[in-house]
């Protein structure tokens, strides 16, 4: 398993060890097996590396990349950290570069698995109180609004349809963000 993900960290996700069915079968059984005894950055990794595999079979056949709820939740730990970082540091940011900051740790995805990350990346803080860290990636990128709209929903929380009012709400959810991170 770390001979593998070895490979794969010097070729940057170029490698193609997983590229038939029968080898991400093995390597998912073999994760399955190994993961009490890897770190888990290596787990992460090892989930990341597997996705990534499935959605570069799946895009070589035509099909659109839908991620295993492991690989989901692999990258919303990922994401959530890098968005956690970024309200510390005080700033916003977009989806393209939180795609450069993680690297394999981010795997191609549809617009849905990336909401479906965001869900879960917003789940805990919604649980605890806390503020949607992905409005920060909402007021990065507006094109994200309608995603922050769809997380803030699975959370229970209302946002208006009209775009100017859901505006003037992602500008205040993200100075309440920046502010209950500031100083954690």
């Amino acid at each position: 398993m770390r001979r593998l993900l070895r490979k794969d960290s010097r070729t940057q996700g170029r490698t193609t060890v997983l590229d038939s069915p029968a080898a991400r079968a093995d390597f998912a059984a073999a994760l399955d097996i190994a993961q009490n005894r890897l770190l888990l950055s290596e787990v992460n990794a090892a989930k990341a590396f597997l996705a990534r595999s499935s959605a570069a079979s799946q895009r070589g056949t035509g099909e659109r990349t839908r991620l295993s709820p492991q690989a989901l939740d692999a990258a919303a730990v990922a994401v959530r950290g890098a968005l956690k970082k970024a309200a510390r540091e005080q700033r916003t940011t977009s989806w393209e570069r939180l795609k450069d900051q993680l690297g394999s740790a981010l795997p191609a995805m549809t617009d849905d698995d990336r909401t479906k990350v965001l869900i879960l990346v917003d789940e805990e803080s919604a649980s605890t109180d806390q503020p949607l860290l992905t409005v920060l990636l909402a007021a990065g990128s507006p094109t994200l609004a309608r995603s922050y709209q769809q997380v803030a929903r699975s959370v229970g929380l209302a946002l208006p349809d009209d775009d100017e009012v859901l505006a003037d709400i992602i500008e205040a959810d993200t100075e309440h963000a920046l502010r209950f991170w500031k100083d954690r």
